[in-house]
């Protein structure tokens, strides 16, 4: 028996090459988000790469920032990233205050282009030329060429979904294959008629079943400075879809106005909410150490202490038990290594 089982294995990998399973032993290789609260709340420490994801809710939920933010986090590692703007809407300065010192033209490149087919082909272009991420902002934005040519009263109901579903079924293997982390954004639509209501995600029925984690968006309270000045505000977020971890994980992050997530801020509301970081009355507490009296003053000395900050993170997955520090893609020809 187990010479027939090798003798079938040997006939499909002459014939098809090595279509088995990938196995994964030290875990799922991802990117961060730049986000620990959602890091975490992943179950595999981020973005996962070789499969599809999608990020999801209603305007200003910080979707783009959350895609400026993970490229940061990958171009650290020197991933190289495709960046289709399908909306055509990318603010070059706004991208450079998130990204920062890491912005690098030669290993991560934005395309606007006009039409859905167009997108979508590139898209494709981006998986083939083996970019280690493919940003799609927003799935929900696409055009197709008929609908740009018609009058603007004709009716292409279903052709939008219908090259979605063509695309997906097209690129889901080779995404596999070329180990690429490909992230759709999308918008919201109304359930008009629906008895619940509520809100849905445009692209049709197909893109829910191809991807591997959906997130979830929402807006929360603001931040305000000392004068009451809204400088940021807080993002619910919830894991909607998950293959890789337990689903239905939800905590909240914090996005500031100018510069995205506040990594800082958005550690110490995490680890409170899991009880690593205490307060005894004003003051934030780690373990014996007193961090500092309010958010600000905490900020403050966390950032002089960045050993704390890794700290406090490692402590946060083991809490959740979630393998740290998570799993990173193995790159070839002087890129980054795992981990």
């Amino acid at each position: 028996m187990a010479k027939k089982q090798k003798d079938f294995m040997s006939e499909v990998l002459d014939k098809y090459g090595d279509i088995t399973l990938r196995e994964y032993p030290e875990g799922h290789p991802v990117v961060s988000t730049g986000s620990l609260s959602l890091d975490v709340s992943t179950g595999v420490g981020g973005i996962p790469f070789g499969r599809f994801t999608e990020i999801w809710g209603p305007e200003q939920s910080a979707k783009t920032s959350l895609c400026f933010s993970i490229s940061r986090e990958a171009l650290k590692k020197k991933y190289k990233i495709l960046y289709v703007d399908v909306e055509n809407s990318v603010d070059f300065s706004y991208m450079h205050n998130i990204i920062g010192e890491y912005y690098d033209k030669d290993n991560f490149l934005i395309l606007q282009p006009k039409s859905a087919e167009d997108a979508l082909d590139l898209a494709e272009m981006g998986i083939d030329g083996k970019f280690d991420l493919v940003f799609f902002d927003s799935i929900g934005a696409i055009s197709p060429q008929k609908e740009l040519e018609d009058e603007i009263e004709k009716q292409h109901i279903g052709l939008a979904p219908r090259l979605t579903n063509q695309f997906l079924r097209k690129t889901a293997y080779k995404i596999r294959d070329n180990e690429t982390a490909f992230v759709f954004t999308n918008q919201v639509r109304a359930n008009i008629g629906s008895y619940v209501g509520g809100y849905s995600s445009p692209a049709g029925y197909a893109l829910k079943h191809y991807v591997s984690l959906i997130i979830y968006l929402g807006k929360g309270e603001w931040i305000k400075d000392v004068e009451g000045e809204k400088i940021g505000h807080k993002v619910k977020f919830t894991i909607q879809k998950n293959k890789l971890a337990k689903p239905y994980r939800s905590a909240e992050t914090t996005v500031m106005y100018g510069s995205g997530i506040d990594r800082i801020r958005d550690i110490i509301d995490f680890a409170g909410l899991l009880g690593i970081i205490k307060n005894r009355g004003a003051y934030f507490v780690l373990e014996d150490e007193t961090l500092g009296q309010g958010t600000l003053k905490t900020i403050e000395y966390l950032q002089e202490h960045p050993e704390l900050l890794d700290k406090i993170t490692e402590m946060c997955y083991n809490l959740v038990g979630i393998k740290y520090p998570p799993v990173g893609k193995e790159l070839q020809d002087g890129k980054a290594d795992q981990g």
